[in-house]
């Protein structure tokens, strides 16, 4: 399977998503026959892992039709939108006193009326928020 630009989409991938508002990791790819058959698809689906850091073993994801990727802003993130994002990861974790390398969360970003645009991250626990930080980009 691959991206809306040609590149492979690759299991691990870190990518954007939800029109280009959230990140997520590639969980895994469905495109056999028989496994669309056995879950009733009509096309190659990819199942998404919003919650960071990416954890390979999980099963749970949220699944994506092949077709909706480009509607949709699938695409990896470029190696400076990756830095970026390291060093969001390394502010939120500093204003909160919450290591988000290590604990599950998600990320999004927001339009702010005045600044642009802004990291969220959202500390999750169970299925509950318990905090979020967000940091302008």
């Amino acid at each position: 399977m691959n991206y809306p630009n040609g590149g492979e989409i690759k299991v691990g991938d870190l990518i954007w998503w939800n029109g280009g508002y959230a990140i997520a990791y590639i969980q895994s790819l469905l495109e056999a026959q028989e496994e669309l058959n056995e879950w009733g698809l009509e096309e190659p689906h990819l199942f998404l892992a919003n919650i960071h850091p990416f954890d390979p073993t999980s099963v749970a994801g949220i699944g994506y039709p092949q077709s909706f990727l480009e509607e949709d802003g699938v695409r990896l993130l470029t190696e400076a939108e990756r830095e970026t994002l390291a060093a969001a990861t390394a502010e939120a974790s500093q204003a909160t006193d919450i290591d988000f390398t290590a604990v599950p969360h998600s990320i999004g970003l927001e339009d702010t009326e005045n600044e642009g645009r802004e990291w969220v991250f959202s500390l999750i626990e169970g299925e509950e928020l318990v905090e979020t930080a967000r940091i302008l980009w």
